[in-house]
């Protein structure tokens, strides 16, 4: 074989066998060279693993990263993409009309923080069209109702003017009767419009009420006097008592309140004792209410009608016959005014015993009113 020479005297033999000239000379100075022979299979071996252990190295770092990167694929893909998705499927969802999830925060970042804006956003949705039914709902309901309670006044008034009209009622009392009754349906007429009127104002949640501090009890006081007269009209006593501090104020509409009171009463004339009908309002205080009780002394009724009371259009005859005056509104606008009022309206009844019909006044705290009597008056001094 030919061996390989470079310039520093190494001769390569084979692949693994290398041997160095090294020229010298002896003590006699004679000329000489030694040969070195070195077999380098060991270190070619070591090179060889190195090499491997290299790219067993790369190979294995290829994969941490190709790991590394599926995991932050995966990461990221629950965090952000699975969440888009999520919300991209809820906001389908509202779409099609169906407001009936929950979205639930996958985290308290700024995804959770655009979930639960989603998520209030749902809820009022879901509100403003659960209104939309409840008021689509009662606006059929109520027309359904104006019909057949117009209808009956109306047609009344109708025929006593067609009668008048021909000449029936021939003497002037009889003439008086019959005006006397088309005045009558056309008061029960004015009342269930004014009931209407403002059962819309509930409906579209419009204010109704100029609250003011109010002396309840002379406030009650004046109430019975007037309704003392419109009740002896109708032949039924109506009584009053008071056992409450004169000095005690409670926050109310004076409007509002006259018409609870009135609707109350009328409710109660419905159900009076032929015999001796009696109505009786009462006014106690408790700790920090004004407790009002308007209890009539007639056939009472029983649990069923009891819990139903209060709602809207109620009456106890399902035919709604004219037997039950009025729009059966009364005791729901009552229930209404004086839950607008902070305030708790219930009834109580036995069969036979009469009914009670109890609702409650928040008190105004006096050491309230008199700080701020006391800083309008130092306002005004200031301003002199």
């Amino acid at each position: 074989k030919n061996p390989v020479q470079n310039p520093d005297n190494i001769i390569k033999l084979s692949d693994t066998l290398f041997m160095k000239i090294i020229p010298f000379q002896f003590t006699d100075q004679t000329e000489g060279t030694l040969f070195l022979v070195n077999d380098a299979t060991p270190i070619f071996q070591e090179l060889d693993i190195l090499k491997k252990s290299v790219i067993y190295t790369l190979i294995l770092f290829l994969v941490i990263m190709v790991s590394i990167n599926t995991l932050i694929t995966y990461l990221l893909s629950k965090q952000i993409v699975n969440p888009l998705t999520r919300l991209r499927k809820a906001a389908q969802e509202i779409q099609k009309g169906n407001y009936d999830f929950k979205l639930e925060a996958p985290s308290k970042d700024e995804i959770g923080a655009l979930f639960q804006s989603f998520e209030e956003a749902r809820k009022q949705l879901k509100k403003s069209e659960e209104t939309k039914k409840k008021y689509e709902q009662n606006r059929n309901e109520l027309i359904t109702n104006i019909s057949h309670d117009l209808k009956t006044p109306i047609t009344t008034i109708k025929g006593y003017l067609e009668g008048i009209m021909d000449g029936v009622p021939k003497s002037k009392e009889k003439q008086d009767k019959y005006l006397q009754t088309i005045h009558q349906n056309v008061v029960h007429m004015e009342s269930l419009i004014e009931d209407l009127f403002l059962l819309s104002k509930f409906d579209l949640d419009q204010s109704l009420y100029q609250f003011e501090n109010i002396n309840i009890k002379n406030y009650l006081a004046d109430s019975f006097e007037e309704l003392h007269f419109y009740l002896q009209e109708k032949g039924i006593k109506l009584e009053y008592r008071a056992d409450y501090d004169e000095q005690k104020l409670v926050k109310a509409d004076r409007q509002q309140l006259k018409r609870v009171i009135l609707n109350i009463i009328n409710n109660a004339i419905n159900y009076k004792n032929e015999n001796n009908p009696t109505i009786q309002m009462i006014l106690t205080e408790q700790e920090d209410e004004a407790l009002v009780e308007i209890r009539d002394n007639g056939k009472g009724v029983s649990k069923e009608i009891l819990d139903k009371i209060f709602e809207r259009f109620y009456k106890e005859d399902k035919a709604r016959s004219n037997q039950s005056p009025g729009s059966g509104l009364g005791l729901y606008i009552a229930h209404k005014i004086i839950l607008d009022h902070g305030g708790k309206i219930w009834a109580e009844s036995k069969t036979g015993s009469g009914t009670s019909i109890f609702f409650t006044l928040k008190k105004v705290n006096l050491n309230n009113i008199n700080i701020e009597k006391q800083e309008m008056s130092n306002e005004k001094n200031s301003n002199h």
